[in-house]
């Protein structure tokens, strides 16, 4: 019965996608580092958030949000994690701890094998492509906002960034 009646009107983010990404407060990392599960002085990538089950699934990434900021400056360790994104009160509780938040490139197949490589053969070996232009600028935003950024070079932009400003 629904697909007989035309779609008329607008809808709201029909072409334009928006990834929602996982989110993980930094309370329950706290928690986890408090409990044993989670190791500070490795870095805490989304595999290991994954396998911990501090995170149920990860489908674009993940996002590291500021409650419980105060949990991690009272544990005083200094803690690297490897992240898609983070608000500004979680990039700040972090790096007043002495730790940092890194944020790799992947697209969404690199990222399903880089958490379950049980399911790709041990053959195939996936390269990381360079990214679009907007996700380099995407990027670049996260950087300027306090992340350490990583991705495969991309010289249309690394070469020609005064003539992109």
């Amino acid at each position: 019965m629904k697909l007989r009646f035309p779609k008329r009107g607008f809808r709201q983010r029909r072409f334009n996608i928006d990834h929602h990404l996982e989110s993980v407060n930094l309370e329950r990392i706290a928690y986890f580092i408090e409990k044993g599960d989670l190791d500070p002085k490795e870095t805490i990538t989304m595999k290991i958030l994954f396998e911990k089950g501090v995170v149920t699934k990860i489908k674009n990434g993940i996002k590291i949000l500021g409650k419980g900021a105060n949990k991690i400056t009272e544990l005083g360790i200094p803690v690297n994690i490897e992240a898609n994104d983070a608000t500004q009160g979680a990039i700040n509780a972090i790096t007043q701890t002495g730790g940092e938040i890194m944020s790799n490139y992947r697209t969404p197949l690199i990222l399903r094998q880089y958490l379950k490589p049980h399911k790709f053969p041990e053959y195939v070996q996936l390269k990381t492509p360079m990214p679009p232009p907007k996700k380099v600028k995407k990027l670049e935003k996260l950087r300027a906002k306090g992340l350490k950024v990583e991705y495969p070079d991309a010289p249309w932009f690394t070469n020609n960034l005064e003539s992109l400003e």
